[in-house]
């Protein structure tokens, strides 16, 4: 018996329960799949591909990553590339004068003399014992300072390129001229930094307090030095006398190795840039930090944002 108040069946139109759920093939807009729950598959399994679909390649995982490779190189801007290093470069300078003279010194124990117009080699220099990792030119140009890591020091007289003087150290970590005169300095890993005057060889030590010298410069005034060292002092001095002026000790300074020092135009002041990730201004003359510049998020020991160079 129907249900009360229903009406009854229209003629030549079935009930619900005679198949009122049969669908036909024109009824039907997309066919899903579904699992053993009746869940449709995740979006991530509908995209995998048949194995039908896999390229192989001929040279296997090494031609993979041969291709990933070209695709990450960067693109070279270089307008000119010498290649005559058999290894890695560590230093190099332009001549002050001249503008087609370079002067580089590599990991494969020599220092060249080439042209960057052409990077055509104009003279090589060799016999050392070690890798070359400083060359630089004095500031008139006529003198080529280059040493290696087992501490052989030459100065080249430019042109001609012929030793004028030699020295050998400890293990040598910076070479500079001074700004006017035809001085050279050095530091050291014995914690010295060495002043000779070229040719005559005439020379003069400054000692540190056992830490690395890493770096180095010459103040304006051609008068003082500032040497950086790897527990993160500074120390600044008088050349003439040899004293030491200002002391800048570790946490006063910085708290890790510092890596870099620059002195202002102005006479008075200069920059050291650290491991801790900061660089600091100081006045030369009163030994007081000027201000402090993070380069990270904090002041900490070996820093992820490590000042490696900084200049004026």
């Amino acid at each position: 018996m129907p249900p009360c108040n229903t009406p009854p069946p229209s003629p030549g139109i079935s009930n619900a329960d005679d198949g009122d759920d049969e669908l036909y093939e024109d009824e039907v807009l997309e066919e899903v799949p579904v699992d053993e729950n009746g869940a449709p598959p995740l979006e991530d399994e509908e995209n995998i591909s048949d194995e039908d679909d896999l390229v192989e390649l001929p040279g296997g995982i090494d031609q993979l990553e041969s291709i990933m490779e070209t695709m990450q190189q960067a693109k070279d801007n270089s307008i000119a590339v010498f290649k005559d290093h058999g290894k890695a470069v560590f230093s190099c300078a332009f001549h002050p004068e001249l503008e087609n003279v370079v002067v580089s010194g590599g990991e494969d124990d020599a220092a060249y003399i080439w042209d960057p117009t052409n990077t055509d080699s104009k003279q090589k220099l060799d016999d050392w014992r070690d890798s070359v990792n400083c060359v630089t030119w004095s500031n008139d140009g006529q003198h080529l300072a280059a040493c290696d890591m087992a501490g052989n020091i030459k100065v080249f007289k430019y042109p001609g390129l012929t030793v004028e003087w030699s020295f050998e150290v400890g293990d040598i970590n910076w070479l500079k001229w001074h700004p006017v005169a035809n001085v050279l300095f050095a530091g050291t890993a014995d914690s010295e930094m060495w002043m000779w005057k070229i040719p005559s060889g005439d020379s003069k030590l400054f000692q540190g307090q056992g830490e690395k010298t890493e770096c180095g410069e010459i103040l304006a005034d051609g008068k003082r030095a500032v040497c950086g060292y790897s527990d993160g002092s500074l120390r600044q001095f008088d050349l003439k006398s040899g004293n030491t002026v200002n002391t800048f000790p570790k946490g006063l300074a910085h708290i890790d190795v510092v890596n870099c020092v620059s002195g202002h135009l102005n006479n008075t002041l200069f920059l050291s840039g650290s491991m801790d990730g900061t660089a600091k201004l100081w006045n030369s003359t009163s030994g007081k930090v000027v201000g402090t510049l993070l380069c990270g998020a904090r002041e900490e020991e070996n820093s992820s944002s490590s000042v490696e160079c900084a200049i004026f």
